[in-house]
């Protein structure tokens, strides 16, 4: 477990002055969840919010020792939902205490032999529109642009989803049009709109363009947060394939621009538009001088040989290989030089 706080940034905040309630699962536990979920959450930085609302899940806050877990006894824990206490013997959602009240110095550990698992594990993005009574119109047009399997499958995706009132706001002739024979190209294009490559939660978030499934280029801005003209109305369901953001009004896909190289706007990567809000790769040929990675907290570059090495900006990683003037990785986290680049890209 101490390796899983560690890589989600929550040692220092569990080493505030609390009181917390840690339920710990002991390595047993951890040796025991499916290897494709260990994988994911421990190499795969995309998920690392998820991550961090997995370890959230197993503390409380406040002191609560044995004597004071009742059979039955539901509490919410930081990441939001609810376990569920049972006695005798003293279980959390059917994991049994194995060692209870175990004092640390702000607050208590009860040691359990399984892992407790949020609901975004067993929930798919599709799953979560479907039980938000709020979604309905969305989960009916997805159904009808046959895009469910789309949102289903295991991937890295955030989803925009209009409310209901968003979509009851939308012309008449329009709506009409979305739900004929005839539109349903255009219902798909504008469903796609809807959909970001790469996962961005609310914290991740910046003045930036992500890329759509559709193609085009969500804009966003902050303080408050929007994605082109539409407001949020909910932030952070995390679902098994991504995140899902409900917003107030739907998106035009023709309001997409590529706005780089504009006045005020940010620069292009090399070579054109580039993958914004996706993922990208750079190599380079030539010869030149070595490579460069700029971070925020580490990076280390190395070039030789011949030529301009490719880029990739990333929020979050980026690795590269460059021959010549080397390639470069910008990231917030973490980079890589030599010149290819992988992770959340956007400018």
């Amino acid at each position: 477990m101490t390796t899983a706080v560690v890589r989600a940034g929550l040692a220092g905040a569990l080493s505030g002055p609390g009181p917390f309630t840690l339920f710990a699962p002991n390595n047993a536990a951890f040796a025991a969840l499916p290897p494709s979920i260990v994988q994911t959450l421990l190499t795969n930085d995309e998920f690392l919010p998820h991550l961090r609302d997995l370890l959230l899940y197993h503390v409380l806050f406040g002191e609560v020792f044995a004597a004071d877990i009742t059979d039955g006894a539901e509490a919410r824990v930081l990441n939001g939902e609810l376990v569920l206490a049972t006695r005798p013997p003293i279980a959390i959602n059917g994991n049994a205490v194995v060692s209870a009240d175990n004092a640390a110095d702000n607050g208590v550990v009860h040691i359990i032999d399984g892992v407790l698992i949020p609901s975004w594990v067993t929930n798919s993005i599709t799953d979560r529109v479907v039980a938000d009574a709020d979604l309905s119109i969305l989960l009916t047009l997805v159904g009808l642009a046959g895009l469910g399997d789309a949102l289903t499958t295991p991937g890295e995706l955030t989803l925009l989803a209009p409310t209901n009132a968003a979509f009851s706001a939308l012309p008449q002739d329009v709506a009409e049009f979305l739900t004929s024979p005839e539109g349903r190209d255009s219902l798909i294009d504008v469903l796609t709109y809807h959909v970001i490559l790469g996962i961005f939660t609310s914290a991740e978030l910046e003045p930036s363009q992500l890329r759509a499934v559709q193609g085009g280029l969500v804009a966003v801005t902050l303080n408050p947060v929007r994605f082109n003209q539409a407001g949020v109305v909910e932030v952070d369901i995390l679902a098994s394939n991504g995140v899902v953001h409900k917003i107030d009004s739907v998106l035009n896909p023709a309001d997409s621009v590529e706005v780089c190289d504009t006045p005020g706007g940010p620069p292009c990567p090399p070579g054109g538009g580039g993958n914004v809000g996706g993922k990208g790769k750079g190599k380079g040929k030539g010869k030149g001088k070595g490579g460069s990675s700029k971070s925020s907290k580490s990076g280390k570059g190395k070039g030789k040989g011949k030529g301009k090495g490719g880029s990739s900006k990333s929020s979050k990683s980026g690795k590269g290989k460059g021959k010549g003037k080397g390639g470069s990785s910008k990231s917030s986290k973490s980079g890589k030089g030599k010149g290819k680049g992988k992770g959340k890209v956007r400018y």
